[in-house]
């Protein structure tokens, strides 16, 4: 097997490795038997040349072996996230399409980190709300078994065992661990809705997640009908999605704003915010479904596939009207008080 020097020179000449060689490079910076300098160069070097499906993969298993902390919830779970790396910095809209999700009865368990490429990543805002980020799995695990959500904070050492928690720290630029980090989730989700950064890893994301054991899932990246992506469905522009299930992938295929018949908003309006304190204050409004109309449009199609890959809708429009009820009704404001309140007993 190759070192960790030869595979840097491969992957910095363009060439994609081999699983065994991937799973052997992560191996080595997991077991902590290469030096801080080489695992920067490694992941810099994949990031450069672009990350392949075996790639994703190997970074996946050691990383799930290895510094994983495991719970079993015995339940089905949906996992909601974005990847980062994308090139528009928008409102913490995932976050917000989960607790809208869990007010309509689908069971989500958030993985989620501090920002890394962004402003303010999940940990960031939940934290910022009043959500204790803090808890150690069985304790996260014990809140989402009772109320329907909960959140495992993928930069702790109650979650991750030292290594990525370390090396996630150091870094501040993306790599494959945007993508592989955050499908090591210490449950196992069986129904997954992911936002990348770009057109070329849709394919590729879900055929990883098809491998881990989603039984359904939908993977997209978001445009504003320029060269500018989204890690999210998008109300600017069209959006690339692509549908799994246990035996097939969908074809990939497109649809823009006028799918939900939502009319042209202002980007101005859904862009991340300066501050913490500016982001938390946005986003309680959105989820009281009072003010920020434009968030509160954004949420709601980025709640859509959650609740039609759980076969709560028919299609993704049905979702879109569903959890617009939900965010007007208050019952999403509920939902999130509900967490809030269980999150700081534990």
């Amino acid at each position: 097997m190759k070192s960790i020097g030869n595979l840097i020179e491969k992957v910095i000449n363009g060439k994609n490795l081999y699983y065994q060689e991937a799973y052997r490079a992560f191996e080595l910076i997991f077991k902590d038997e290469v030096s801080d300098f080489e695992a920067g160069a490694f992941l810099a070097a994949l990031s450069t040349k672009g990350e392949n499906s075996d790639e994703i993969m190997a970074c996946y298993e050691v990383i799930y072996k290895y510094d994983t902390v495991k719970v079993d919830v015995e339940m089905d779970i949906t996992e909601n996230s974005g990847t980062g790396r994308d090139s528009i910095k928008t409102f913490n809209v995932s976050t917000a399409a989960s607790i809208t999700a869990a007010a309509g009865g689908v069971n989500i368990a958030k993985h989620g980190a501090r920002a890394i490429t962004s402003r303010c990543g999940s940990i960031d805002i939940l934290e910022a709300i009043g959500i204790n980020v803090n808890l150690n799995v069985k304790d996260s695990a014990n809140i989402l078994k009772k109320i329907g959500i909960t959140v495992f904070n993928g930069m702790s050492p109650e979650v991750h065992r030292g290594v990525l928690y370390n090396i996630l720290k150091k870094i501040h630029f993306g790599s494959i661990f945007n993508i592989s980090a955050s499908l090591a989730s210490p449950v196992k989700p069986s129904f997954g809705v992911r936002g990348v950064f770009n057109r070329d890893i849709i394919t590729k994301t879900a055929t990883v997640m098809k491998k881990i054991g989603y039984k359904k899932g939908m993977v997209f990246w978001g445009t504003d009908y320029h060269d500018r992506g989204m890690d999210e469905i998008s109300p600017i522009g069209e959006t690339y999605i692509i549908e799994f299930d246990e035996s097939s992938f969908s074809e990939l295929y497109r649809i823009d704003p006028s799918y939900f018949r939502v009319k042209e908003i202002n980007p101005k309006n859904i862009m991340a915010l300066e501050t913490i304190e500016e982001e938390k204050n946005r986003f309680l409004s959105v989820i009281r479904g009072q003010k920020y109309e434009d968030c509160i449009i954004f949420t709601a199609m980025n709640a859509a596939p959650i609740f039609y890959i759980n076969r709560k809708t028919k299609d993704l429009r049905e979702g879109y009207e569903l959890a617009l009820d939900l965010l007007y009704s208050g019952r999403v404001w509920d939902k999130y008080s509900e967490w809030q309140e269980e999150s700081a007993n534990n």
